[in-house]
């Protein structure tokens, strides 16, 4: 399961309420050290948006209350201005995982929102990253 589905079922458990909470960061240097385009961010804030509106519709399909967000500047500073803003009880987070000198130069957000966060954090390490998984590829001839 990733963040997400173990946020809805906790929503559920409890009989709470979600808030997706998307970061656009500001426009910078990538991982492969090229700037970001601001044209390019603002293609990438439509498709989160989109994205984030069709994972609404179908959490609250499933009985669970929820909204989405989404805020820009830094992740960290942003994911707690949030949690503080709206006296939230519970951050779900999923781990991207990162490694090497991406880790360095964009640090571990999760890592950070534990160190501050006044509430409970709970951190899913998405499938993906776990040890032992393989990415299955269909190739079509």
């Amino acid at each position: 399961m990733d963040a997400l589905e173990y946020g809805i079922q906790i929503a559920k458990d409890v009989g709470a309420s979600l808030t997706l909470l998307h970061v656009l960061e500001p426009v910078s240097y990538g991982d492969d050290l090229t700037l970001g385009h601001a044209a390019e961010q603002g293609r990438v804030a439509q498709r989160i948006d989109s994205q984030l509106s069709a994972y609404v519709i179908a959490i609250q399909s499933a009985g669970v209350s929820a909204r989405r967000v989404i805020r820009g500047g830094v992740p960290v500073d942003s994911i707690l201005e949030s949690v503080r803003a709206s006296a939230r009880d519970l951050i779900v987070m999923g781990t991207h995982g990162r490694r090497g000198i991406s880790r360095v130069l964009k640090g571990s957000v999760v890592e950070a929102v534990l160190r501050r966060a006044s509430c409970q954090v709970f951190a899913v390490r998405t499938p993906k990253f776990a040890p032992g998984y393989q990415r299955m590829m269909q190739m079509e001839t």
